[in-house]
Parts: C-alpha cells; structure tokens; sequence
C-alpha cells in the first residue's frame, strides 16, 4: 500500500473553503513532492489571486450543474478542468468521505489511483 499523509490524522472541523489558508495547505498536499515548498506563502497568494476570477467563474460552471462547491473545488485543483474527471473525483471524494477517510488521504488515493474509488480504498487501507 501506499503511504498517504494525513490518513491517521484525528478529523478536523469543516471549513469553508474560501479560507485562503486552506486552500494553500491543500494545494500543497495534492502537489507533486518534488514541487512543494517550489512556491513560498507570498507567491502562491499571488497566484492564487491572479486566477481567483478565472477560478471562481470555472468553479460556477461545475456548480450550476449540481456538484457541490468544497469537493468541486478540491477536485478542479486536483485533476484540473475537465468535466468528466472532475465528475469522477468529487463522486469518488463523496464515496469515500461517507466510508470514514479523511480529506488528505482520499485526494491522494484519487489521483494515485485515476479517480477509481475501489482501487483508491485499497491504497488508503493498510
């Protein structure tokens, strides 16, 4: 199996996801290894910003149709925008939080695992 941060971490509170500071520590989680840290806290603010107006009108998109706003999000900064993919991560997301796993370990497992939730539980149990 596949070690995946934050899998045996305790549940935290729900959150918005406007919260900047969370989308940051979730940019980080679902980067690449080799990238994190590429990007300090300024300029990943400055990226954000740049993008926030193209970020929230895609975001829309995906909303208007249904999907739900924390796990849409999540799933466009994970897989990017593609409709089927982002359709198959946040089903995949849902699933799996319903199972009991925890946010970290469920992106992880989505996007190892090319958002196919029983081989992505099977990377997140030991």
């Amino acid at each position: 199996p596949v070690n995946i941060p934050g899998f045996n971490e305790e549940p935290k509170p729900q959150v918005p996801f406007e919260d900047i500071e969370m989308e940051l520590r979730t940019m980080r989680e679902v980067a690449d290894p080799d990238q994190v840290g590429v990007l300090d806290d300024d300029a990943l603010l400055k990226c954000t910003s740049a993008i926030s107006i193209e970020w929230e009108h895609t975001l829309a998109k995906y909303t208007s149709r249904g999907l739900p706003h924390d796990e849409t999000a999540l799933a466009l900064a994970a897989v990017g925008d593609n409709e089927e993919t982002v359709r198959m991560f946040v089903d995949g997301f849902i699933k799996m939080k319903e199972l009991g796993f925890l946010p970290p370990a469920i992106i992880g497992a989505l996007i190892v695992n090319n958002n196919l939730v029983s081989p992505a539980i099977d990377t997140v149990v030991p």
